[in-house]
């Protein structure tokens, strides 16, 4: 599992897979990757916040489950980043509905999967395939609603911007019937995408 955070207190001392060693103290920020062993250094207990999205999952017993429609979040942000049309397609309703706020030429409702995907087409477009979504976490209730966070990047004319955002997703029989997306910097990314 991916560690990424801060040490509050105490020392820790860790020893990569590959044989590498490191000690990580007392305001130090870390960022330690899967395929390690560590323990605490001396009597003070290290305490550590993680805010990697691995977190949420490290440690949570054999028997714990995924949200299914998280599953389905996370398949649909791979097919996006993929360009899979195929695998978006398995995932919306036949009348999926995908708000787009602001006032660029993208934003309004995107009403049935052709007006999905040609939303998703354009933002291809105009940042000549650059455009992805990175999922940094998911949040469901279990009942067919998930909040989706991400970064996007996307570069255009010869402009890389970074912005962060979410999408509301609800589903109804494992499908995407609404995507409400929010966005972070709304005029920014207006200005980015005129």
């Amino acid at each position: 599992t991916r560690h990424l955070g801060y040490v509050v207190s105490g020392r820790m001392h860790i020893v990569t897979d590959d044989g590498s060693e490191v000690e990580v103290a007392a305001g130090q920020l870390f960022d330690l990757g899967p395929g390690h062993d560590a323990w605490v250094v001396g009597a003070e207990p290290c305490v550590m916040l993680d805010v990697s999205p691995d977190a949420a999952r490290y440690a949570s017993g054999a028997q714990a489950t995924e949200d299914p429609y998280i599953a389905l979040v996370r398949k649909g942000y791979a097919a996006f980043n993929a360009q899979d049309v195929e695998g978006l397609k398995a995932l919306f309703a036949l009348d999926v509905v995908h708000h787009v706020p602001g006032h660029s030429t993208l934003a309004g409702e995107h009403k049935g999967i052709e007006e999905v995907l040609a939303y998703y087409g354009k933002l291809g477009e105009l940042t000549d395939g650059t455009f992805r979504a990175h999922l940094i976490d998911a949040h469901g209730d279990g009942s067919g609603h998930v909040t989706a966070v991400h970064q996007t990047t996307a570069t255009r004319n010869r402009a890389t911007r970074v912005s962060r955002g979410s999408i509301l997703f609800t589903f109804a029989h494992e499908k995407a019937t609404d995507l409400l997306e929010l966005r972070a910097d709304l005029a920014g990314d207006d200005a980015f995408l005129a």
